[in-house]
């Protein structure tokens, strides 16, 4: 079956059992680059070779410079490749975000968080989706093809890409305010912002969830030690499996 959008791959995947579900290849002919610039990526490269040509020959001082030169030049056209590959991933995450949660919503179930990582030689789209009793694969099966589906009718993201759906696992991330409030009792485990108590990542058990100015404090104990901590601070806080 040709699409126009490259290969595509999907994988559903139920927990930490990763299983076959509908994964579907797709063999077909790329699409040409637009040389105006329309494609993100044509117009990179553009750009790239247009800095390189306007640039690159004012490094020419002496030939013994050249060397030099050209590895200055490069490092800075691989750091500003890597910024844009980024900036471009976060982009399409806002905008796959938009699409796929309210229809993820409509089938019963929670986007817990959404991953689009710029691999190799293709786009990495991870969904990962829950529901009150936890999901099952055939919920991944379906969302899989849900998701997909929108992805390929509005070309997010262009080219190759592969989709993964699955569970939050046993180390289920904390991304909302109602999450921390969800799993109450539970041991988890944050990487802050700044260091507290000379240490960025603190594990314990989250005692409560309270409310000060407006703002959230995370109550965690562990081994007689409280910690209060500010939501604001927690760059990224998961589960912790528990025997």
């Amino acid at each position: 079956m040709s699409t126009g959008r490259g290969d595509r791959r999907r994988v559903v995947s139920c927990g930490w059992f990763i299983q076959g579900g509908r994964n579907s290849e797709v063999e077909c002919q790329l699409p040409k680059l637009n040389v105006v610039g329309s494609i993100p990526i044509a117009r990179s490269i553009i750009w790239f070779g247009l800095l390189f040509f306007l640039h690159f020959p004012l490094s020419f001082v002496s030939h013994s410079s050249i060397h030099s030169a050209f590895c200055a030049e490069w490092a800075f056209f691989a750091h500003f490749f890597c910024f844009k590959m980024k900036q471009m991933a976060q982009t399409y995450r806002e905008r796959i975000k938009e699409l796929i949660e309210p229809f993820i919503e409509s089938e019963g179930m929670e986007l817990v968080e959404l991953e689009c990582l710029r691999m190799k030689s293709r786009w990495l789209v991870r969904v990962f989706i829950d529901k009150e009793g936890g999901v099952t694969i055939d919920d991944c099966t379906d969302i899989s093809q849900g998701v997909g589906d929108l992805l390929d009718v509005h070309e997010l993201p262009w080219g190759s890409y592969t989709l993964e759906v699955s569970s939050p696992g046993i180390d289920r991330l904390l991304v909302k305010d109602k999450d921390f409030e969800k799993y109450r009792g539970h041991r988890v485990k944050v990487r802050l912002a700044e260091k507290m108590d000379g240490a960025k990542n603190i594990r314990g058990r989250l005692m409560d969830v309270l409310e000060d100015g407006g703002k959230k404090i995370l109550v965690l104990e562990e081994e007689g030690k409280t910690y209060r901590i500010l939501r604001e601070m927690v760059v990224r806080a998961n589960l912790e499996y528990e025997a």
